[in-house]
């Protein structure tokens, strides 16, 4: 089940930044506004769901101990801010939301990315996930890249 959250985590990413400039490519605030939310359901939202579901497993998977009470609170905040994604892509509060949502979805997932990195490099820990993710991170902030600039100006 854990792989399963992975590769939907993975292909719903993938869907995302494909129809996002496959529909919006010429219109940087759309493309953010539809981009940014679903990245941050797909990636903080399914995270949280397999963390509550599945957390001692899903932390195994990623070479960690898990089943803790820290390891709940980061999922719990998580599916808050995948809640949050679903809902302001539905109440659309403008661009100023989108670049809030993105800039802080970009950050926290640059900084987890950070730590799966440290963890391969320097703790031996070189699960799958500890490996990939740091290039899937950048290509997905590199997906945003182009519509966090173009919408901020």
């Amino acid at each position: 089940m854990i792989r399963f959250f992975e590769i939907f985590r993975i292909a719903g990413v993938t869907a995302v930044i494909f129809f996002g400039y496959y529909f919006y490519a010429d219109d940087a605030a759309a493309l953010l506004h539809f981009q940014a939310p679903w990245l941050v359901v797909f990636m903080a939202g399914l995270s949280g769901l397999e963390g509550l579901i599945f957390g001692k497993r899903s932390a195994e998977a990623k070479g960690y101990a898990g089943g803790n009470e820290y390891q709940l609170q980061t999922d719990l905040i998580f599916l808050a801010m995948g809640i949050m994604g679903a809902f302001l892509f539905y109440i659309d509060w403008g661009v100023k939301a989108d670049l809030t949502l993105a800039l802080i979805f970009m950050l926290m997932f640059l900084f987890s990315s950070l730590n799966h990195a440290y963890q391969a490099l320097f703790k031996g820990n070189r699960s799958r996930i500890n490996m990939m993710r740091p290039l899937l991170t950048l290509a997905m902030i590199a997906a945003l890249i182009y519509p966090v600039i173009e919408a901020w100006k």
